[in-house]
């Protein structure tokens, strides 16, 4: 019979060698997790305003400097506003202030376009839904400081030269040149238009249209590619609301086509089908599209202050006059979001079905002939509001060059989830991983640099009657 000091010696191999084993098995692999199941953000959110609201179709809406967060929103009484969130005082705290613009009607859409650029005087945009467009400038490339009209940096409120009431703003810029693109619709002509500087916001040229909507209610979206910076990526797409007609476009182009006067007029008809509600697949590009004559570069104009007391507006502003809305159709979409990654452009899309109206979110990547994929990603799960089932909680790409995400929002039993989504090298969009949780909805997520900024709705009514915590994660 073994000694026990040998049955221990026995026992002690026998360990090692199990233990040998299990490091061995690939079932016990210590091998890094992969990209997909990584965590992207830091876990806590930080919110940036209890009471500040946005939608799509402004553009940009926040920036970032060395030390400074800066944002921009409307309050539920209507106040337009720029947030500044920085440290401030000897203790160095985080500190909320902002710059009050102008105060209409509650209406989320009205929330301002902000453009920053390194050592450029800053500009920041307002309109109505619709309303006149003003803009407020800095006179230097510091950060700006936010306070009362005493101690902001942004100077005095001056009308931009659109001549009508006009909605949204969406800015593109490079150095001291600015173009303001901006939506025309109810009475007179309607589309989108533009106006270009030269010489950061201190005189613009005269309105110019890029886009013919066809007296029909159209949303447009510029985005710069990935890798060049000076070519955009240019969706257009009718409302939902108008029925068969319900369809989305997208052509390329330059930014320096707005500088040199070449920035052809176009419509949805002659831009490539992305998606149509009454066919299956999208149809290929068309051979050639019809052009307009190639506009002059007009002369510049000095914007004209606004008369004293222009800072607050309370009065009623028209309401547009819009065109009936055609029979629904068997599908509609809304357009979420444009870009490309991996080499492959990309528009990001949510449909639905009449019947249910329940939204599943869809990406359509563009194949080399100029016809177009479609690729499911998943259920939204819902929409929010009361009566508004086509308000999709939304989706978004990861603006940073080389970082293929996505993120997106959705409903999933009594809970709402914000989550992030790698693209495999074929460009599809990978199993979404959840970042946050809430019994709320997380809505509208927005990717600039490191910071991704979102809307909690504690309470959301219709678009002119809300409740919204804006909250940001940082991206690694």
């Amino acid at each position: 019979m073994p000694s026990r000091r040998h049955r221990m010696r026995l026992v002690l191999v026998a360990c090692i060698l199990g233990l040998a084993v299990a490091l061995m098995s690939p079932a016990s692999s210590t091998a890094p997790s992969s990209s997909t199941s990584s965590p992207v953000t830091k876990a806590k959110p930080v919110t940036r305003s209890s009471n500040s609201g946005y939608t799509w179709w402004t553009a940009p809406l926040m920036a970032r400097t060395s030390r400074s967060f800066y944002f921009t929103g409307v309050t539920s009484n209507g106040t337009q506003r720029v947030y500044r969130w920085s440290r401030t005082g000897k203790k160095k705290a985080l500190t909320l202030t902002y710059t009050n613009l102008l105060r209409r009607a509650p209406d989320d859409h009205n929330a301002p376009a902000l453009s920053m650029a390194a050592g450029k005087p800053s500009l920041v945009f307002y309109a109505g839904h619709p309303g006149t467009m003003y803009v407020r400038r800095t006179t230097s490339g510091a950060d700006p400081v936010m306070g009362d009209k005493h101690r902001s940096s942004f100077g005095p409120q001056k009308r931009m030269p659109f001549g009508r009431a006009v909605t949204y703003a969406q800015v593109l810029r490079d150095g001291d040149r600015v173009v303001v693109l901006t939506r025309y619709l109810g009475r007179g002509p309607t589309g989108w238009y533009y106006t270009t500087s030269k010489n950061s916001g201190r005189t613009w040229s005269k309105p110019a249209e890029l886009f013919d909507s066809e007296s029909h209610q159209a949303y447009l979206m510029l985005r710069p590619f990935d890798a060049d910076p000076t070519r955009l990526h240019v969706t257009a797409y009718y409302h939902p609301k108008r029925g068969p007609e319900n369809v989305i476009g997208y052509r390329e182009m330059a930014l320096a086509d707005f500088w040199n006067g070449r920035a052809e007029r176009f419509t949805v008809g002659s831009m490539e089908t992305v998606w149509k509600s009454d066919q299956a697949a999208p149809a290929p590009a068309p051979d050639s599209a019809p052009t307009s004559p190639e506009p002059t570069s007009p002369e510049p104009t000095q914007l004209e202050p606004t008369p004293p007391g222009g800072e607050l507006l309370t009065a009623a502003e028209p309401p547009p006059v819009e065109p009936p809305a055609g029979d629904p159709p068997a599908q509609s979409v809304r357009m979420l979001d444009v870009g490309d990654k991996r080499g492959r452009s990309m528009v990001f899309i949510a449909t639905w079905d009449t019947a249910d109206r329940i939204p599943t979110y869809e990406q359509m990547i563009r194949r080399p002939d100029g016809t177009w994929s479609r690729h499911p990603i998943r259920s939204a799960g819902g929409g929010y509001g009361v009566g508004l089932a086509n308000y999709i909680p939304g989706l978004s790409l990861d603006g940073r060059r080389g970082r293929a995400r996505v993120y997106l929002g959705y409903k999933e039993g009594t809970r709402w989830h914000l989550a992030h989504a790698v693209l495999g090298a074929d460009g599809v969009v990978q199993t979404p991983q959840v970042l946050q949780s809430s019994s709320r909805p997380l809505v509208r997520p927005v990717a600039v640099g490191r910071d991704l900024m979102y809307q909690r709705l504690d309470r959301y009514a219709t678009y002119k009657d809300y409740s919204i915590t804006v909250q940001t994660l940082q991206l690694r």
